[in-house]
């Protein structure tokens, strides 16, 4: 992480990303550490560079349960929004972990959680998993 030779990517200023991960624990995981339970469930480490002089600095904020908690109703909607596309992707894998869940309640999903969608991307994703529904 600390190798600057190393790039995972670059995102100009004042860019928002939503990142969803899968995290698969070891089978031990719990079973060795029940006081972890209430603990931090996982680190989020971002390395940047200053604008001013370009030193390198690092960020590593803790994701603890109930942060969902604490995200404004525009960062909930658009987290819930990129569930809405993680899961229609999962839908047209024919993933397992899809469960029970419709093209119907995939587009509930991402039509509740439109937020600020000027240029019409999102009301076109809605429309695809629309479409989707009908061909499937």
């Amino acid at each position: 992480f600390g190798n600057e030779n190393n790039d995972a990517g670059e995102l100009g200023a004042g860019t928002d990303v939503v990142v969803l991960v899968e995290l698969v624990l070891h089978e031990n995981a719990i079973a060795n550490s029940p006081e972890t339970y209430n603990k931090d469930l996982l680190n989020v480490c971002i390395r940047y560079k200053t604008v001013d002089n370009g030193s390198q600095m690092e960020l590593n904020v803790p994701v603890t349960k109930g942060t969902d908690d604490s995200m404004s109703g525009e960062e909930k909607s658009d987290f819930n929004f990129a569930c809405s596309v993680a899961a229609f992707a999962e839908f047209l894998r024919k993933s397992e972990f899809i469960g029970n869940a419709t093209t119907k309640d995939i587009a509930d999903l991402a039509t509740k959680n439109l937020g600020n969608d000027a240029k019409g991307y999102r009301i076109g994703f809605v429309d695809l998993i629309n479409k989707a529904a009908t061909i499937r």
